[in-house]
């Protein structure tokens, strides 16, 4: 029944961690433990460590949510968003009167609740450009509302509990993989020299937008090419409006939603015909990631993944000064999320992750080259879930 393994499992853990109940009120973490993606940044979602849990949406959600929710395993409530009458944020209805009804009708009034106390990263809602945070102002107004309630910070438990993923939750994953994979594949068939990086961007990401595999997608994508393919590996990546020449090296790095599950690929490509040294690149490259996934294993640290890939750069001469990053990271329900595939990640594996590989190999002033893929952890290894070409070879 959907949404029932992913309640189950919560519930299991507060048990364990002796929370009698878990609020959620960051729309990631409503998507992770509901199943639903919130728009407005406006839900809350209420898990008793028995019994049935609460999810709350604006009124203005409630026919979007009820698409998503089902009935049998979680119970939907609605309240009253705006009013043109008082004067109030977004989420003021919720906790003065929504919350309380439901808190009271779950029996978690003057309970131990765990809360997102610690949280400083999460996922957009549908309204990307509109990004609310849960706040020192809600959590006062929490410990006002319920002042016989012992309130914890639950982020390492919502963490854990994000870390696997579900055989549902896999394959939306799975679906915004295949959906990232139309637009990347466009880099094989209509990138040609004399394109911008912004040019060769904006064509993937409306080939997301208009795809019809899935009720909402949008694609964030950064093309490097040339020499600025070496600096790839830097944080703030962005798309210029540098102009691509005849044989150039040029990576992509696209992050894409698709009903509010996420995935992170890396592809590259030449403009035309690659150098001996780039296709040489390339080819350790893609080794690099191959070993990396031979290292998947349940009960192993993560570490020996990182590990695998680097181990075998040192092998063909290349240094931590041609590397520069870990070598991978969680996806599914924010872009990048944990665990960290880093060397000092001492994380054990555990069947259900899913988690990028991505190990690159960047050359200062020449071009850079990186591969990145996804896969699930399972108890025979890592299964990839995405797709990979065999060359660089550009056939538009």
């Amino acid at each position: 029944m959907r949404g029932q393994e992913r309640i189950l499992m919560t519930q299991q853990k507060l048990v364990k961690e002796k929370l009698d109940g878990l609020i959620v009120v960051l729309s990631v973490n409503v998507l992770a433990l509901f199943g639903y993606w919130p728009g407005n940044h406006a839900a809350a979602g209420i898990i008793p460590a028995g019994g049935k849990p609460i999810l709350l949406v604006p009124q203005t959600e409630l026919l979007e949510a009820g698409r998503f929710i089902e009935a049998d395993v979680i119970e939907l409530r609605s309240y009253e968003y705006e009013s043109v009458h008082v004067l109030r944020g977004s989420m003021d209805a919720m906790l003065s009167e929504a919350l309380p009804r439901a808190m009271k009708d779950l029996g978690l009034s003057a309970m131990k609740i765990g809360l997102e106390l610690s949280c400083e990263n999460g996922a957009t809602g549908k309204i990307h450009g509109d990004y609310k945070f849960a706040s020192k102002a809600t959590w006062d107004k929490l410990k006002r509302y319920f002042c016989k309630a012992v309130f914890v910070d639950a982020v390492g438990v919502i963490g854990e509990l994000r870390s696997i993923k579900t055989t549902q939750e896999i394959e939306q994953i799975k679906k915004t993989i295949r959906i990232a994979e139309m637009g990347l594949n466009l880099i094989y068939h209509s990138l040609s020299p004399g394109m911008t990086e912004a040019h060769i961007s904006a064509m993937i990401e409306a080939k997301v937008l208009c795809n019809t595999d899935a009720y909402y997608s949008r694609a964030f994508t950064a093309t490097y090419s040339g020499a600025r393919s070496a600096a790839q590996w830097v944080h703030y990546a962005y798309s210029s409006h540098r102009v691509v020449k005849d044989n150039e090296v040029v990576i992509v790095e696209l992050g894409c939603v698709s009903d509010g599950y996420w995935c992170d690929l890396t592809r590259c490509t030449v403009a035309g015909t690659p150098s001996d040294r780039v296709n040489d690149i390339f080819k350790i490259v893609k080794e690099a990631q191959e070993r990396g996934l031979a290292a998947v294993k349940v009960g192993e640290p993560l570490s020996c993944v990182n590990n695998a890939c680097y181990d075998f750069y040192k092998s063909k001469g290349f240094g931590e000064e041609f590397y520069k990053h870990a070598c991978g990271h969680g996806t599914g329900f924010n872009y990048h999320e944990g665990p960290p595939l880093h060397a000092a990640s001492d994380v054990l594996m555990k069947k259900g992750m899913v988690l990028c590989i991505e190990p690159g190999l960047y050359f200062e002033g020449q071009f850079g080259i990186r591969t990145e893929d996804i896969f699930v952890v399972t108890k025979s290894g890592a299964k990839r879930l995405s797709k990979h070409p065999d060359s660089l070879i550009n056939v538009g």
